[in-house]
C-alpha cells in the first residue's frame, strides 16, 4: 500500500499525500531497519519528494532529498532490491549533475554509469532498471555517452514489461 501511495503522490507532485504515505513506512523501517524492500521504498519516497520542490525551484531541498535517498540506497542488500537500488542511485546522480552542473558531471557521471551498468548486469529485464537506464541514456548529452535512440529503446522495453504487470502484486513501484 505504501508503494502505491508514494507512486501516486509522486505522479501528482503532492507533498501532503507523500507525507501521509511515508508514515507507516517509517514505522516499519524503524522496526526492521535492514529490510531491503523497506529501505528501497523509503529511498524512492525521498526521490518522489522532488517534483513539488522542482516546481518551487528549491535546489537545496532537492539535493537534501537526493542525499537522504542515496544514504538508504547504499544500505540495500539482496536482489532484486540491490539492483533496483543501484539503478535508482545512478538516476539520482544524473539528477544531481543536472542541478549542480559544471564539473559535477566529471565525477558523478562515471559513478552513475557504473551503478546503472551494475544494475543491468544483475537484472537486465527488470522494468525499473530499464526505465532508469533509458532515462539516463536519453537525457545524457552524446558527448558524455548519452544516446537518445538507445534510451528510447530501453524506455519502450520498460513500458512493454510494465504493461501486462500493471495490476500485479509485484514489489516496487509499478509505473
Amino acid at each position: 500500500d505504501a508503494e502505491r501511495a508514494i507512486e501516486r503522490a509522486y505522479l501528482r507532485a503532492s507533498e501532503t499525500s507523500l507525507a501521509a504515505a511515508v508514515q507507516p513506512l517509517d514505522a516499519a523501517l524503524a522496526a526492521d531497519p535492514k529490510n531491503p524492500a523497506l529501505l528501497y521504498t523509503r529511498a524512492f519516497a525521498y526521490f518522489a519528494a522532488i517534483p513539488p520542490l522542482r516546481i518551487k525551484k528549491n535546489n537545496d531541498a532537492m539535493l537534501a532529498q537526493f542525499e537522504k535517498a542515496i544514504a538508504l540506497l547504499e544500505r540495500v542488500k539482496g536482489q532484486p532490491w540491490e539492483a533496483e537500488a543501484a539503478a535508482l542511485h545512478g538516476s539520482i546522480l544524473g539528477e544531481i549533475i543536472g542541478l549542480k552542473g559544471g564539473m559535477s558531471g566529471m565525477t558523478l557521471g562515471p559513478k552513475s554509469g557504473k551503478l546503472l551498468d551494475r544494475a543491468a548486469k544483475a537484472l537486465p529485464d527488470n522494468p525499473r532498471v530499464l526505465l532508469f537506464r533509458g532515462t539516463s541514456l536519453f537525457s545524457t548529452p552524446a558527448l558524455f555517452g548519452g544516446d537518445a535512440d538507445a534510451g528510447m529503446k530501453l524506455l519502450q522495453q520498460s513500458a512493454d514489461i510494465f504493461a501486462p504487470a500493471k495490476d500485479a502484486a509485484a514489489p516496487g513501484p509499478n509505473w
